[in-house]
């Protein structure tokens, strides 16, 4: 199990001057932001699988966490294939639920994003990123009310969107991603990983205690003997700017 603070995703090297900048282009990912995760070893499958986070984690971290926390959003991603500019591409195809939107800090340019509804109602609807989308239909709005077929099924376009500020390949979201409601996700995979949970803070002066607390709960929930979470060391990804 791994667990760190999203912001370290971003290093940007830039003159003294820049420094509001900086800070801008950290919070833009998302701001006061945890995550976590379980990453296998050598271990068998059946073990695993029952080590993943899964979505009854989720919600015990919004639980038991309350007010101390502006949301905790799963993100469970899968693959499948699209045609895109006549050939048949790979695309990532991530489910997520309706806070997720706000806790990654996503612009919605076109259309709407999910609500409540679309997932407890299971509905087949789906968001691009803008350029997938221009890609496949040819501008962004011209997308929205358009179909496409994932795993069989036939999903609505209801938006496009970006990232507010690139984590830079660092993050679930690449170039040519769609978003699908959670709740229908859970029936394209054998079973649930969540992958990771996103946790925002209220206050940034609480980050520290409540990745403690986080930690604290998964360890709980999950076999004995789990290794102690742990900062992960991401690789930095470093931007030049010249002002």
């Amino acid at each position: 199990m791994i667990i760190g603070n999203a912001s370290v995703i971003l290093v940007v090297t830039i003159s003294l001057a820049g420094r509001n900048l900086i800070l801008d282009q950290i919070r833009g990912i998302g701001s006061n932001l945890i995550w976590a995760n379980y990453e296998a070893g050598g271990e068998n499958s059946a073990k695993v699988q029952a080590d993943f986070v899964n979505l009854a984690d989720v919600q015990a971290i919004r639980d038991t966490l309350g007010g101390q926390i502006i949301a905790a959003t799963a993100v469970i991603p899968n693959h499948s294939q699209l045609v895109v500019s006549g050939k048949i591409r790979d695309i990532s195809v991530i489910g997520v639920d309706a806070h997720y939107a706000d806790v990654r800090n996503l612009v919605v340019i076109e259309g709407r994003r999910f609500d409540d509804s679309d997932i407890s109602l299971r509905e087949h609807v789906a968001l691009l990123t803008d350029k997938l989308a221009i890609r496949v239909f040819g501008s962004q709005r011209a997308a929205i009310g358009e179909t496409i077929k994932i795993n069989q099924l036939q999903f609505t376009v209801i938006g496009t969107f970006r990232e507010k500020t690139s984590s830079f390949g660092q993050g679930e979201i690449g170039d040519e991603t769609i978003l699908i409601p959670i709740s229908v996700m859970k029936y394209f995979i054998p079973f649930e990983r969540v992958e990771p949970v996103y946790i925002q803070v209220r206050n940034a002066s609480d980050v520290p205690a409540v990745t403690a607390r986080v930690a604290q709960i998964l360890e709980q929930r999950h076999r004995l003997g789990l290794e102690r979470l742990q900062f992960p060391r991401r690789r930095p990804v470093h931007r030049r700017h010249h002002l």
